[in-house]
């Protein structure tokens, strides 16, 4: 039942979107929407947001093999297709501990290159654990940096257990949810399933935990992500194809 109203839910943005780029004057364009190019190419933007764990608990070996595992994936995100689609993939990242530090910004995206030397510059802090505050400031940015309809993952990286002043991660991964948002868990270390530190992962991920939590210490970690991701686009821009083939159908009827 929840798989039938995500989709619904997809499909009321998305259609509103494809009306409301009808209405545009013409000339007027938004790199941001999903577009159709003289009815030839079709740009669908992907946005992926990177949260390393950059706490007390991480340590700073952890915190390394986290900035490893960024730039080793972030190159293979460059290789995602989908057939008749251009991608616009922009990445962004950020760690968090008792505060938050924005590294990379969607704005600021140029190329993989200078995301990945922010990424590799980034100052290991070594407060308590905050992961609400990450999730929360994360949420934020996707709503002023990228459009509604535009494909957004949030790759959230914690060790599971949080400062006990901390907000409720649970509520800010819902809060995130709400806003289309795909959240992924990787976790630091390698946890059994029936331990309560992968229950609460599980409980901050989007739905089925089975394809959304994931785990640092996992050495086919890359390869499952990548292959959930790269479903996650197909698939996307997949109903994309199919509402905007249906706005462009009832266009031609009305006129």
């Amino acid at each position: 039942m929840r798989k039938i109203v995500e989709l619904l839910l997809l499909m009321l943005v998305l259609t509103h979107t494809a009306w409301g780029q009808g209405r545009r004057r013409k000339g007027q364009r938004d790199d941001n929407q999903v577009l159709q190019n003289k009815g030839k190419i079709l740009i669908c933007p992907v946005e992926i947001m990177f949260i390393l764990d950059s706490s007390e608990k991480a340590k700073v070996l952890l915190f390394e093999k986290q900035k490893d595992f960024v730039l080793r994936f972030s190159t293979r995100l460059m290789q995602i297709q989908a057939a008749g689609w251009r991608l616009r993939l922009r990445l962004a990242a950020l760690q968090y501990s008792s505060s938050v530090s924005l590294e990379h910004n969607f704005r600021d995206w140029q190329d993989v290159d200078v995301f990945q030397s922010r990424v590799a510059s980034m100052a290991y802090i070594g407060h308590g654990t905050y992961s609400a505050y990450a999730i929360t400031n994360a949420t934020q940015m996707f709503s002023r940096e990228t459009a509604a309809n535009s494909l957004r993952v949030m790759l959230l990286m914690t060790d599971g257990v949080d400062h006990p002043r901390s907000p409720s991660a649970v509520t800010a991964a819902s809060e995130a949810k709400n806003h289309n948002i795909r959240l992924f868990t990787i976790g630091l270390s390698g946890l059994p399933r029936d331990m309560p530190t992968n229950a609460r992962l599980r409980s901050i991920a989007s739905a089925p935990p089975q394809q959304h939590v994931l785990s640092l210490a996992d050495n086919l970690l890359e390869d499952k992500l990548f292959r959930e991701l790269n479903v996650l686009v197909n698939t996307g821009v997949s109903m994309s194809l199919f509402l905007v083939t249906i706005h462009l159908e009832c266009k031609d009827d009305y006129l």
